[in-house]
């Protein structure tokens, strides 16, 4: 079976995470405006159907705090991936130019043998 190389860029990792940061402005906009709603029609509504929204508010507050959290802690992560595949690309790159660095010392090293065997 043939394993595919797929490279994803810090960037663009960056940019997954900046989409869930927006995500999370979102949903916490959201929330806000939902708290808002219902602090203002605790004042006013009454009764049994007063307390459903406010049993269903309750639950649905936990769930989005919830989700906020997971959010938060998925953007950490993404960020996190990008610096280590940056990290990567650095450690690649250096090992590259090392690899380089090595074979061209060779070749000269061999051309100055060269040298000193056609000289004798």
């Amino acid at each position: 079976m043939e394993v595919q190389q797929v490279s994803v860029s810090p960037s663009e990792i960056r940019g997954n995470a900046s989409q869930i940061h927006s995500l999370t402005n979102e949903v916490n906009s959201a929330s806000k405006k939902l708290q808002s709603d219902y602090t203002q029609s605790a004042s006013y509504w009454t009764g049994t159907a007063s307390k459903a929204f406010q049993s269903e508010y309750n639950e649905l507050d936990h769930e989005i705090k919830t989700l906020l959290r997971t959010l938060d802690r998925l953007e950490s992560g993404v960020q996190r991936v990008a610096s280590e595949v940056t990290r990567a690309e650095q450690e690649r790159e250096e090992k590259r130019r090392l690899a380089e660095k090595a074979a061209q010392e060779a070749l000269k090293q061999k051309q100055l043998e060269k040298q000193k065997q056609s000289q004798k």
